[in-house]
């Protein structure tokens, strides 16, 4: 096929000096009247300079400006809406003075931007065997592993600021700020049961979201930034038509140069979405471009990038990009014989009105959006697909054209993905439904069981269970010999290391008030608070089971909940007394859902009593560094141990005293005391 590109689709170029407090920013996304563009950071002036422009008339386009200096953002008609109703004029006339900033590029959350998420669209278009899928969770399991019996780990997991101050005097909102707090004293919170529950649902979270398929791998989503030098040579009318970038090659500044990346766009559908790219240095971009480790340029003249990345364009766009050699190693053992899924439709010009009938109309035509179904569907075939291959114990090449039916159909489900995406902005001769309808049928025979019900990928099975639409009586969910299939033998084979769980030390040990006093206790405040707890957590359960309720529904509901709850609390006058006796209660909680959330808010409480009793204890000097010389390796990288190198011994007076039998406080005290003179000391 031959097609056209639009190459700097809904992209915009903004100099350095507009920039103010994102100037050390890729991209920023601007929203105006009719406008919206991702605007890239460049040396827009240093251009004119180098090439000799100093006046408005050597400029290729239309502006307002009289001075070659006022030039400060190089736009494109697709970027500008206004221009399917008015003239450029009209709209330069209208707009507002300041442009909103949508979004900025950005670091992920792993791992100091180390690390992102892969996904399960991508794992399962790759044909990969049992060995590397385990290779690829290892890392992950072993983390778990340290995470379940190293604090110092979990305290890096919690926080990834090494040197960051704990302020005692903020409220406290979220539990892993409550743990990371407590982890960081020396009071032994580490023994107890709440933090053995809370370590033990980390874990298993973390191990659901790698059945998920999001693994962890080397890598970032990084912007996708078209042809950039040439859209400054168009802005001079002296763009020939070529790119600096030749075709297979992309410019990445967090990556080698000379060395291969693997991209994966979202919504990614099939085999052909995958790209192979090589990054490669180009000095001309780095001069006049401010990039970062989140911008990736590509060149989409003479190269079919965009369709490849399942129809992807220039206005904030984004681009999972990866290092791994195993996924990269797979992609290319069959990127020859997957062409790339590409459209071939062009939608009539639809006449609209400013009319109900027709207003109707289009919101019908709009509302039931089937993107979901597609992909389900897509990841049904490339399961399929896959067992194919793997049961002949052949290659690909052998054996495509027994399988090219179904990759061909599964293309056309990816050019139905972007057909389904447009259907807001533009109306398509497509019925999405009977498509669907047409191709679930010609697989019928082949994805359903003898007794009538549909066979579908373990996997898929997995992910239904988790939001709670699992139905076996009506599907049958079955192993493919395929990635995301045998990621879950990897994961159900796997062996964890385990901490303690036995033995716990009670949180009221912790928390006991140096002069405690039992008559000062408000017993009916601790039965009151107790019951409303053990209340709010059965009307959480009631909503979690309601079958009528979204999940958004749901968590509204739920939070609404404890924070109602939390109002009642703070409504009562607490004092410490009290406090250490609804802990002591709170221990003996038989329900470890009640417990914890009870202690969760009373962490939240107004006056911050058990806050304040961590004073008494002294902090903890060790966390995790990264270092070449270490024996701690978490995702291939090796951290180490670190201590302030002048470690000196605190004692504290209260700390002391609140670990002294109550019997002999009185008369150790006084020894104390005569001894150091100073309980300050």
């Amino acid at each position: 096929m031959k097609i056209s590109n639009s190459i700097w689709d809904g992209q915009s170029l903004i100099d350095v000096s507009l920039m103010g407090e994102y100037s050390s920013k890729g991209m920023i996304l601007l929203r105006n009247k009719f406008f919206k563009s991702c605007c890239f950071n460049t040396n827009i002036q240093k251009f004119f300079k180098d090439n000799n422009i100093t006046e408005i008339s050597q400029l290729n386009g239309e502006t307002i400006a009289t001075d070659i200096r006022d030039i400060k953002v190089i736009t494109t008609p697709s970027s500008i809406k206004f221009y399917k109703f008015g003239n450029l004029k009209t709209w330069f006339e209208n707009i507002y003075q300041y442009f909103g900033v949508v979004k900025h590029d950005k670091d992920t959350h792993y791992f100091n931007g180390r690390m992102v998420q892969a996904h399960y669209q991508l794992l399962n278009t790759l044909q990969l065997s049992k060995d590397e899928i385990q290779e690829i969770v290892q890392d992950g399991i072993d983390y778990i592993n340290l995470i379940n019996t190293d604090v110092d780990v979990m305290r890096y997991h919690l926080k990834f600021k090494e040197n960051e101050e704990i302020e005692t005097d903020n409220i406290m909102k979220d539990k892993n700020e409550i743990v990371y707090k407590l982890l960081n004293y020396d009071c032994d919170f580490h023994k107890t049961k709440i933090y053995y529950d809370f370590k033990k649902d980390l874990c298993r979270s973390y191990i659901k979201n790698i059945k998920k398929g999001h693994v962890l791998v080397d890598g970032t989503y990084a912007t996708l930034f078209g042809n950039p030098y040439e859209m400054l040579l168009q802005s001079i009318d002296k763009f020939d038509g070529s790119s600096i970038l030749n075709v297979g090659t992309v410019h990445n500044t967090r990556y080698e140069y000379d060395t291969e990346i693997l991209g994966s766009r979202s919504p990614h559908v099939t085999i052909g979405n995958i790209l192979v790219t090589k990054n490669v240095a180009c000095p001309v971009i780095d001069k006049y471009f401010n990039l970062t480790p989140n911008i990736i340029c590509i060149n989409s003249i003479n190269e079919n990038i965009l369709e490849r990345l399942s129809g992807a364009d220039f206005d904030s766009d984004t681009l999972l990009i990866t290092n791994n050699k195993i996924l990269i190693n797979s992609a290319k053992k069959n990127y020859k014989y997957f062409k790339v899924p590409t459209r071939n439709i062009n939608p009539p010009k639809s006449k609209r009105h400013y009319t109900f009938d027709d207003l109707a109309d289009l919101d019908d035509k709009t509302s039931n959006n089937k993107i979901g179904e597609i992909v389900n569907l897509s990841q049904e075939l490339n399961s399929l697909l896959w067992d194919m291959v793997a049961k002949s114990g052949e290659s690909v090449d052998s054996q495509y054209e027994y399988i090219k039916e179904i990759y061909y159909d599964v293309c056309q489900l990816d050019v139905l993905s972007n057909i389904e995406i447009d259907r807001a902005k533009k109306e398509f001769p497509v019925d999405s439904t009977a498509e669907l309808k047409r191709m679930r049928k010609k697989y019928s025979s082949l994805l359903t069981m003898t007794d009538g019900r549909k066979k579908m990928p373990y996997f898929l099975g997995y992910i239904a269970d988790i939001k709670k639409y699992k139905n076996v009586d009506r599907k049958d969910y079955q192993k493919y010999d395929t990635t995301m299939d045998l990621l879950h033998i990897c994961i159900g084979n796997r062996r964890s290391s385990k901490s303690k769980g036995s033995n716990f030390l009670s949180l009221a040990e912790i928390f006991k008030p140096l002069e405690y006093d039992k008559n000062k206790v408000h017993k009916q405040q601790v039965t009151k608070i107790i019951e409303l707890a053990k209340d709010t957590y059965a009307y959480n359960q009631m909503i979690a089971q309601n079958s009528c309720l979204t999940s958004e529904e749901k968590h509204i509901h739920i939070v609404g909940a404890k924070e109602d709850l939390l109002y009642e609390i703070n409504r009562m006058k607490i004092n410490e007394h009290t406090m250490f006796r609804l802990l002591w209660t709170l221990d003996e909680q038989k329900n470890s859902s009640t417990r914890n959330l009870l202690f969760y808010l009373l962490f939240n409480y107004k006056n911050e009593i058990l806050t304040d009793l961590l004073k008494q204890y002294n902090r903890i000097n060790t966390y995790l560094i990264e270092d070449k010389d270490g024996e701690i390796v978490i995702y291939n990288c090796k951290f180490a141990k670190k201590v302030p190198p002048k470690q000196i011994l605190k004692l504290n007076y209260s700390h002391v005293m609140s670990k002294i039998s109550f019997r002999y406080k009185d008369a150790i005290g006084r020894n104390i005391k005569s001894m150091i003179g100073d309980e300050n000391s």
